[in-house]
């Protein structure tokens, strides 16, 4: 934060800044960047739960996760694909709004998951998660690089990126630690039904739900199942507490660039902008 309010400064006051803070005048660039951002905070904490969901909870190897996260690719392909006809026709932030409440009501149907929801039910979610997502990337990339000049369009395309890296490491980091945070109260409290554990384990094991799989391995049959079981319900209660937080996040982002965001371009004053194609509105 404090290097971010030093760059600002001192790209205010150069005669060659790399990034021009007039740029965010522009209030499609400016909702533009917010919404990339807002996506990526809520997408990647997200992600970075669902991973260790399948992988823990439903017991799938690396590749066997990767490849069941396809139909989110796939939601993401026809989304972004099909949002720029849309956006010619009802505007740029009707678009975007609609991909943060999709977003927001597919992660409501997502919060019920639990440790035995079938993989076709979460396929189906996985599928929605990733189009509504297209409809927030595309509109929101397309007014970005579509507000400034095209000898900028460089600079809008790094602003865009940066964003995205920046609220999706946020977004990994936060939920992540959330997710974790839960998951070991949970935990604490759920394992003190299982007797005959030491201590010791019981700790070790309510640090994550990877490390609660792996001690459980070593345990006693019956034992290892009941660690399993209660690690395991212990994550989906966190889980659930996490997705409504990402839920939030996408409302909040809604609202906000709903209001902010013009449907139509409102360009720099004394800059040309950039035709981006399906971004004329």
């Amino acid at each position: 934060m404090v290097l971010g309010f030093l760059f600002i400064l001192w790209e205010r006051k150069t005669e060659n800044p790399m990034l021009e803070m007039g740029f965010f005048k522009n209030a499609r660039f400016s909702a533009g960047v917010f919404s990339v951002g807002m996506m990526a905070l809520a997408m990647m904490g997200m992600t970075f739960g669902l991973t260790l969901y399948m992988q823990f909870v439903h017991g799938y190897s690396a590749l066997e996760t990767g490849i069941r996260f396809v139909p989110m690719a796939l939601g993401i392909f026809m989304g972004a694909g099909s949002a720029d006809k849309i956006v010619e026709k009802i505007g740029t932030n009707k678009v975007i709004l609609v991909g943060f409440l999709g977003t927001a009501i597919t992660l409501l149907f997502a919060s019920f998951w639990e440790v035995n929801t079938v993989y076709w039910q979460l396929g189906i979610l996985f599928f929605f998660f990733g189009f509504f997502l297209g409809y927030i990337a595309a509109p929101a990339t397309a007014a970005v690089i579509g507000a400034l000049p095209e000898a900028r369009a460089g600079i809008g395309s790094a602003m865009n990126t940066v964003s995205r890296m920046l609220a999706g490491s946020i977004g990994v980091a936060a939920l992540g630690a959330t997710l974790n945070s839960l998951y070991t109260s949970n935990f604490k409290d759920a394992i003190t039904s299982v007797a005959g554990l030491p201590a010791e384990i019981t700790e070790a094991a309510s640090e994550s739900i990877g490390a609660a799989i792996v001690i459980a391995a070593n345990l006693p049959t019956d034992m290892g199942e009941a660690l399993v079981q209660v690690g395991k319900e212990s994550f989906m209660d966190a889980w659930q507490i996490m997705a409504f937080i990402s839920l939030s996040i996408c409302v909040v982002g809604a609202l906000i660039v709903f209001k902010i965001m013009p449907a139509k371009h409102e360009p720099i004053p004394g800059i040309e902008p950039t035709v981006v194609s399906g971004d004329i509105k």
